[in-house]
């Protein structure tokens, strides 16, 4: 894996925050200082207000948002953040039909993902992350296909993002060894209460459970359809969020995959779909707000494909 570092001026942060405390030092500064000035000098509030009162208060707001927005801002965001240049590897692409889009929603016919023809081949594929003192998350994942240079961006789909995954297969790759359902079904708890919620069902059902980490609690044995009903029988409202079945498809191993290289707010995975061939998926993280990926083609002079940028947040 390579990767490059750029530092980026970070100035909107701690301005961010100046203008928003502006408002509120503001109105409390100029009514604080008001006040006890006019206690000192033995006047009513009203006639320390005017004109006295404004100009105090105004000059404390001004140095006291300048201190509390710049070094609020400072211990949020940083005064420069890091955009970092990954390389999760190298995607086979041997039919020259590339598949890009969320691998929950891959199959569907609906939609959900965009086909993109490029010349057979292997092509490096870069995640750029920005790097915040606090944070880091995924900014764009591109696929390298020439190095001729770029002129002009074209907007080519928005790809809806559900599982915050989006990710780069080849066609025949994608027809040959992705499953939509696995071999197995097993039953998960996570998320808020699952601890208390799996224990009730325990009792009442009867279940075999095994902690599988401190966020998952795992049903020993196979889940079938008729014990999920009776599970979720069970359950009321939210509490029905807490339980559910994976068959270990081929999105259920990379989100696997992806939460054991989690690195802060990102991740990615270069997932080895034949060990023959050598054919794979490459999967990034998206931002956790964003709920379409932007898909751009990269063109030279000539109006060639140079790259492919999916914009991630």
């Amino acid at each position: 894996m390579k990767s490059k570092y750029k530092r980026v001026f970070k100035g909107y942060g701690f301005l961010l925050h100046w203008a928003r405390v502006l408002v509120v030092i503001t109105g409390i500064g100029t009514f604080i200082w008001t006040f006890l000035m006019a206690r000192l000098m033995s006047v009513t509030f009203t006639e320390m207000l005017i004109p006295n009162g404004i100009g105090f208060g105004l000059i404390f707001a001004v140095i006291s948002t300048l201190i509390f927005g710049f070094g609020f801002g400072m211990f949020k965001y940083g005064f420069y953040s890091y955009i970092r240049d990954l390389t999760p590897g190298k995607l086979k692409v041997p039919s020259g039909i590339l598949l890009v889009g969320d691998p929950l929603l891959m199959g569907r016919r609906d939609g959900g993902m965009q086909s993109v023809k490029l010349p057979p081949g292997e092509y490096p594929v870069q995640l750029t992350v920005e790097s915040l003192p606090r944070a880091e998350s995924s900014v764009r994942a591109s696929l390298q296909i020439s190095q001729q240079s770029i002129v002009r961006r074209r907007h080519l789909a928005d790809l809806p993002v559900v599982s915050f995954i989006s990710a780069f297969i080849d066609q025949h790759s994608f027809d040959k060894h992705f499953q939509l359902v696995g071999p197995d079904r097993i039953g998960l708890f996570s998320g808020p209460g699952h601890r208390q919620i799996a224990e009730k069902l325990q009792d009442k059902l009867e279940l075999e459970l095994e902690e599988e980490n401190s966020q998952i609690i795992r049903v020993k044995g196979e889940v079938s359809p008729s014990l999920e009903n009776g599970i979720m029988t069970f359950l009321s409202g939210d509490e029905k969020k807490a339980f559910t079945v994976i068959t270990n498809n081929t999105f259920d191993r990379i989100a696997e995959k992806i939460a054991a290289n989690y690195r802060q707010m990102f991740s990615y995975v270069d997932y080895l779909l034949d060990s023959e061939t050598g054919e794979n998926l490459i999967a990034v993280t998206t931002n956790y707000k964003t709920r379409v990926a932007r898909l751009f083609t990269c063109l030279d002079s000539n109006g060639e494909m140079v790259r492919l940028d999916l914009e991630l947040s």
